[in-house]
């Protein structure tokens, strides 16, 4: 085999590995696209737990400026936020020159601030939040409801023993 033909044996594998890392390049991007829509749907699912009513923007200056309801996905700092809002948008909150500046990113934006493992690691503690919230207020119902009984046993005892006084 000559170098020509042995380069150009070359070129063809080159150009084969280039599209074939392309074609596995489109293929993550729209499994990742389609997790992150996924984890964004279940955090509307899990609104009820982790939207918050009135989200604030503050300056370093000391403004304030109210972004109204939504999920926090990401936070850098006082100044700057991104939410899912309740009508399914990605909004970016961000203070530039004390001013107030939103913008809606879609999923791959979205993904230049926020990775898939930290929106998953996300989801995960929010629901494992929400799963103690609600074992603790099942041990509060049935301690509740044990001291309620005891009362209407008392109850019950002092009635009974009442009529047989009389």
């Amino acid at each position: 085999m000559n170098i020509l033909e042995e380069i150009k044996k070359l070129m063809e594998r080159l150009n084969q590995t280039e599209d074939e890392k392309n074609n596995i390049h489109r293929e993550m991007k729209s499994i990742v696209n389609q997790s992150v829509n996924q984890l964004l749907e279940v955090m509307l699912l899990l609104s009820k737990y982790l939207k918050k009513d009135n989200v604030v923007l503050r300056s370093y200056m000391g403004n304030t400026f109210n972004v109204g309801e939504g999920i926090p996905l990401f936070e850098r700092s006082i100044e700057e936020k991104i939410l899912l809002k309740p009508d399914r948008k990605i909004m970016l909150y961000k203070i530039e020159n004390e001013e107030l500046r939103e913008q809606e990113l879609n999923i791959e934006e979205l993904q230049k601030y926020v990775s898939l493992d930290a929106l998953y690691n996300t989801v995960k503690e929010s629901i494992i939040r929400c799963i103690h919230k609600n074992e603790q207020e099942i041990m509060s119902y049935k301690s509740f409801i044990s001291k309620i009984k005891m009362y209407n046993q008392d109850i019950e005892n002092i009635i009974h023993n009442s009529y047989k006084n009389y």
